[in-house]
């Protein structure tokens, strides 16, 4: 390849200017004080990246709409609204073997996983068992057997929630989405944290839950809607992220 050919791609370009880039907000705190601080601006930046203030809390409005016993805990399904015109679907699985109130944990999905469905466990939807056994998937089943009350929301794009533009239960519409939000100041994973902080919002209005033990876990996609709610709101206690600790140079570059 010549030297000008080399400069018709921009694929080295990028990755030559991420390495400029990359980790300015490094954590190099030494006190209590440069923590704070070096907090403040990251989550100030890592905000604005994502189009974290673009979004517009509502009431949740929150509405059982079925209820299934599944032995040694209850499954409900809800919806709660995140925005004005967006609503949220999710399972909440409320344990039989303790008493409320109950610590909490939101349980984000993966990618292409069919939401909620698979974090709950519905080996009764054939298309899922298969892959609920695969990925042990049912993390949200496990974690309310050891006595947390379990909340387990479909992402925008995914499991109910999917656009119009999916073709079948494990396809994501997350590309859509991001593409008619980019224009707009927003992203996927805004969205996506937004959607998870508000669902915690209605955890702390509920008197079977206790307000100041909330946890957050997820799988692949998961992980990633994990780590970003973990990292901007500090009512978060505990999160488990598995399948999506890599750099964004290594996946996307």
């Amino acid at each position: 390849m010549s030297d000008a050919a080399r400069f018709l791609q921009t694929h080295g370009y990028l990755a030559r200017r991420f390495g400029q880039l990359e980790r300015k907000l490094a954590f190099h705190a030494e006190s209590s004080e440069e923590l704070a601080a070096w907090r403040r601006k990251a989550r100030r930046k890592l905000r604005e990246l994502i189009g974290y203030g673009t979004m517009v809390k509502t009431a949740p409005r929150p509405c059982v709409t079925e209820e299934t016993d599944c032995g040694d805990y209850l499954r409900q399904r809800m919806e709660i609204f995140t925005e004005p015109d967006v609503l949220m679907s999710l399972y909440v699985l409320i344990p039989k073997n303790v008493s409320p109130p109950y610590p909490a944990v939101v349980a984000p999905h993966g990618h292409i996983s069919f939401g909620k469905a698979s974090v709950a466990g519905r080996r009764d939807i054939p298309e899922l068992a298969e892959t609920i056994e695969a990925h042990n998937y049912d993390y949200g089943v496990q974690l309310v057997r050891e006595g947390f009350i379990v909340f387990c929301p479909d992402a925008r794009g995914q499991g109910e929630r999917q656009e119009s533009e999916a073709q079948n239960i494990f396809m994501a519409s997350c590309l859509w989405l991001n593409n008619m939000g980019m224009p707009q100041g927003q992203t996927v994973t805004g969205m996506w944290t937004w959607d998870l902080h508000r669902l915690i919002d209605y955890i702390q209005t509920r008197d079977d839950c206790i307000a100041k033990r909330i946890g957050c876990a997820g799988l692949s996609g998961g992980g990633l809607q994990t780590l970003w709610a973990t990292a901007l709101d500090d009512r978060i206690r505990c999160a488990v992220i598995s399948g999506y600790l890599y750099g964004f140079k290594e996946s996307l570059l």
